[in-house]
């Protein structure tokens, strides 16, 4: 019916109308798709009310983003944003009661422990990567159950700041481990850096003295000296971080550019 009311109004008013409705209708079916996943789930760990609480957030807040698209329908955004409301309130009295048992968070506490103590095992950056994106995981599903156990009046403020306290004392962890790894990472760069520098180093000195044997015409000099070039300023932006590395490839530029001229001459 909207698209139909538009039709004076030209195609691209038309196109957008269509835009609004694909999206919503999207809305709608994720919307399903996550009521149903709830009402499935068994909610015997932490990371269940998360997980769920985390996607109800997440799909009002488009829902939020789209009011203020043109040719919306409100009053279909509004009944599925109450649904998700409701959905979330119900949800996260649940995951207070689970909160409340002594066992509930012994979950993240071992996975935070476990976290602090692969710092010491990791040897590649690779491997401090993953680690680190597992740590913020674990931060930002803390954050989450901190949001949800503020948001609710909760009728015994004792067990409210015990489930706090348990919380933030795994941040601790989490913050401890991060910073351990912060550590471990800065000298697994500097030593990984070294090695992978010292290899281009010796690929562009290879390359630049290649290239000025092809040299053999002034011509020739401007265009391979310009493809050594680009390699160096490749490697002055891989290595920026590194002052000492910075220092060697500017020297190395001067040298270039002594030995290109040279042979230009």
């Amino acid at each position: 019916l909207l698209l139909f009311l538009l039709l004076p109004f030209g195609a691209e008013a038309v196109e957008v109308a269509r835009e609004v409705v694909a999206l919503l209708e999207a809305a709608q079916e994720d919307a399903q798709k996550l009521f149903s996943q709830v009402q499935r789930a068994a909610f015997n760990t932490v990371d269940d009310f998360v997980a769920n609480l985390g996607g109800l957030r997440t799909l009002r807040g488009e829902l939020i983003s789209l009011k203020d698209t043109r040719y919306v329908d409100l009053a279909a955004i509004n009944e599925l944003e109450a649904q998700i409301v409701e959905q979330n309130d119900a949800l996260s009295e649940r995951c207070v009661k689970f909160l409340l048992r002594s066992e509930a968070m012994d979950p993240y506490i071992t996975r935070a422990g476990d976290q602090q103590g692969r710092v010491g095992d990791v040897t590649k950056m690779a491997e401090a990567k993953e680690l680190e994106e597992e740590i913020q995981k674990t931060g930002e599903d803390l954050e989450m159950l901190i949001k949800i156990v503020n948001s609710l009046k909760i009728a015994d403020t004792t067990e409210q700041t015990r489930i706090v306290e348990s919380i933030t004392t795994i941040f601790t962890t989490v913050n401890q481990a991060k910073e351990a790894l912060k550590k471990k990472a800065k000298s697994l760069m500097a030593a990984e850096g070294a090695a992978q520098f010292d290899a281009q180093m010796k690929l562009l000195s290879q390359s630049a003295v290649n290239a000025l044997d092809m040299s053999d015409t002034p011509e020739k000099c401007d265009e391979y000296y310009n493809s050594v070039i680009v390699q160096l300023e490749d490697l002055e932006g891989a290595f920026s971080d590194f002052d000492e590395y910075i220092e060697q490839l500017t020297d190395k530029r001067l040298e270039l550019e002594e030995a290109f001229e040279q042979k230009r001459l």
